[in-house]
C-alpha cells in the first residue's frame, strides 16, 4: 500500500518546527479577533467568479457549497424570483427541510434594472451581531454585500431567459494556494475525504478568520488552532 500512494506536500520539510510556531501564536490571533475587527487579516480576502451547470430547466448547480453572493448578468431588464440554497429536496427545488438548523436556503426578488445585478440577501442576525457580546461575530469588510453559503440556484420567476452564462456566483475567501499540496493514493474514498477536508478549509476562510462556517461567524481557539494547522499543511503561506 505504502508503495502504491502518491504523497506530495510541499510543506513537508521541516513541519515539526513550522507546526511549534503556530501553535504559539494561535491564541493570540483569537483573542485580537474577538476584541474588534481584525482588518490586517480580512485585508487579505479575496473573491473567485464560476459559473454553474444547468441540472435542468431553471436548477443550477456550482459544484461545490461556497459562501459569497449572486450576480445577474446582461438579463434582461425587470423582476426575477430567485431561490439559492446548500441543498435540493426531493423534488429537485432549494429548500431547507430543517429550518431550524443551520442550512441556508433563500427565496429572493429582485429587480434588475443594469447589465450587472447582485442578488439581495437577508441579513442574518445571528452572524451580525453574534450570540453572545464576550464572542461577537466577525464583520465583514464593507467592499462586500450580504454574503452565505450556497451550492444551488433556482430561477423561479424570471423577465427574461436565464442560462449559465448569466449566473455568476463570486466566493469570498482568503488567498490559499490550493496547488502547494496534493494527496492521491487507491483508495477512492480516502481520496474523497482528503480533497472534503482541503476544500473546506478554503471554503471556511471567508471572515479572515477561522470559524466553523456560517452557523455563527465567531472563532473559538480550539478550533482556529486545528484548523490553522490543517491550513498550513496544505500551503503554509
Amino acid at each position: 500500500m505504502a508503495r502504491e500512494n502518491k504523497i506530495k506536500n510541499t510543506a513537508s520539510r521541516g513541519v515539526r518546527g513550522r507546526f511549534a510556531v503556530v501553535s504559539c501564536c494561535c491564541a493570540a490571533v483569537v483573542w485580537i479577533s474577538v476584541r474588534a475587527d481584525d482588518r490586517f487579516a480580512q485585508a487579505e480576502l479575496t473573491t473567485s467568479a464560476s459559473h454553474p451547470v444547468e441540472v435542468r430547466n431553471g436548477l443550477f448547480d456550482f459544484g461545490k457549497d461556497g459562501v459569497g453572493w449572486l450576480e445577474l448578468h446582461d438579463v434582461t431588464k425587470g423582476d426575477y424570483v430567485v431561490r439559492l440554497g446548500e441543498m435540493t429536496n426531493v423534488e429537485g427545488h432549494v429548500s431547507n427541510p430543517c429550518p431550524r438548523s443551520s442550512i441556508r436556503a433563500y427565496s429572493v426578488t429582485c429587480r434588475v434594472d443594469s447589465a450587472r445585478c447582485v442578488v439581495p440577501l437577508p441579513v442574518d442576525r445571528l452572524n451580525t451581531t453574534g450570540w453572545d457580546p464576550k464572542a461577537p461575530a466577525v464583520r465583514l469588510p464593507s467592499r462586500f454585500p450580504v454574503i452565505a453559503p450556497f451550492r444551488f440556484v433556482e430561477v423561479v420567476a424570471a423577465s427574461g431567459g436565464v442560462g449559465v452564462g448569466n449566473l455568476v456566483r463570486q466566493m469570498v475567501h482568503h488567498p490559499i494556494d490550493m496547488s502547494r499540496s496534493s494527496f492521491e493514493c487507491d483508495n477512492a474514498v480516502l481520496n474523497g475525504i482528503y480533497e472534503l477536508c482541503k476544500y473546506s478549509i478554503l471554503a471556511t476562510s471567508f471572515c479572515g478568520l477561522y470559524v466553523d462556517g456560517d452557523r455563527e461567524r465567531t472563532p473559538y481557539e480550539a478550533d482556529a488552532y486545528i484548523n490553522q494547522l490543517g491550513h498550513y499543511v496544505i500551503d503554509p503561506d
